[in-house]
């Protein structure tokens, strides 16, 4: 049985960014055609202009997808991070994995969401696909990504601790008076 304590990918959350990705895909794929086209005339921006902003936030969720794999999902990235922030430093090895793992299920969710609001402002349902596949490719991406920080991980010393662990009980000096008692005379005196 493996030590729980030990940095490890987390596949929950990779998980759920999955079951998010497909819910919502599905939502948008059983909307009425009625509702689309209606989405669509009254969208505030003209076809062609609907279609520039489409392009436009593809290109940005893609660049994106690249920057936090590439840049963000890092072991050098967590190195820097545990060598300047104390806060990071002070924290086991697995919350960091665990940490890194909801980060980046978290940054695939969001291209998700950049296509839901692609398609209220554009309507344009085929175009939405781009983003599940897309978030589907980074969640493979940083799954991989996730495990390579971890293993890394797994060779990093803990952070010592804070305080030192406290001394055993010892026994108290001889002349030694307990508060409730100091100021009680004997009873004859």
């Amino acid at each position: 049985m493996s030590n729980p304590l030990e940095p490890r990918r987390s596949r929950l959350p990779f998980i759920l960014a999955l079951a998010f990705a497909g819910i919502v895909t599905l939502a948008v794929y059983r909307l009425t055609d009625a509702f689309v086209v209606q989405l669509r005339n009254n969208s505030p921006l003209s076809d062609p202009a609907a279609g520039w902003a489409y392009r436009l936030i593809v290109a940005i969720s893609v660049l994106q997808a690249l920057y936090a794999g590439w840049a963000i999902l890092r072991p050098e990235r967590v190195r820097r991070a545990m060598a300047e922030e104390e806060t990071v430093a002070r924290l086991p090895r697995y919350a960091i994995a665990r940490s890194v793992c909801r980060n980046a299920a978290g940054i695939a969710s969001l291209t998700v969401i950049y296509g839901v609001a692609v398609f209220l402002l554009t309507g344009l349902r085929g175009g939405f696909l781009v983003f599940p596949l897309l978030a589907l490719l980074q969640i493979a991406w940083y799954f991989r990504q996730a495990g390579v920080i971890a293993g890394w991980l797994a060779f990093q010393q803990e952070p010592a601790p804070e305080h030192p662990a406290p001394l055993p009980w010892s026994r108290e000096p001889a002349d030694y008076c307990p508060p409730l008692a100091r100021g009680l005379r004997p009873e004859g005196n």
